[in-house]
């Protein structure tokens, strides 16, 4: 989510093609949820790779981006690299939904932990505000383990140095006792 689908880098103001009015969500319009990827799969992971014109949906740089999924035993891990020709912003994710009950209950009922101290609070339109704000007595405090209680669109700040593989998040239904932990650098 990008307000105003501009932003600057090295003193240089880059417009981006807006497309959630006159902001940019996601990418912008033709963002990559939306292209072909091209995918080699091996025996126990699949890779999907795609590239980026330099100033695709506004953004510097050409870019070639992955995404490798693999999995060993009961461990599913994805794995994202990107590589531009120019510095410029990228902030890759996926959007994948666990129910760890089967469906039997729904998602509120999990409980999550959170290694982070901060958050970023968003506006009436979903758009970070340019805070980072402390977690401290709020709903979205889950440095603990808790009951997850609703619905959450918030990105938070994880604690640790960049770079470095850390504990992300735990995600855990009390009930079958299933959990995931998400790690991540």
């Amino acid at each position: 989510r990008i307000t105003n689908a501009r932003f600057t880098l090295d003193g240089v103001e880059h417009k981006l093609v807006p497309n959630m009015g006159e902001h940019q969500l996601h990418g912008g319009p033709d963002n990559f949820a939306v292209r072909h990827w091209n995918a080699q799969p091996t025996d126990h992971s699949i890779r999907f790779t795609i590239h980026s014109g330099d100033g695709d949906q506004g953004f510097p740089g050409a870019l070639d981006a992955a995404a490798t999924y693999s999995l060993d035993g009961n461990r599913l891990a994805l794995e994202f690299e990107a590589r531009t020709t120019r510095p410029t912003v990228i902030n890759l994710t996926n959007h994948a939904y666990w129910n760890l009950s089967g469906g039997i209950r729904n998602a509120f009922d999990r409980e999550m932990q959170i290694g982070a101290q901060s958050y970023l609070p968003l506006d009436d339109l979903l758009l970070p505000s340019g805070e980072i704000r402390s977690v401290e007595g709020l709903p979205q405090d889950f440095r603990r383990l808790k009951r997850v209680g609703q619905f959450f669109d918030n990105c938070w700040v994880l604690d640790g140095e960049r770079g470095k593989l850390r504990h992300g998040l735990t995600l855990r239904d009390p009930v079958s006792g299933r959990r995931m932990e998400v790690w991540t650098t």
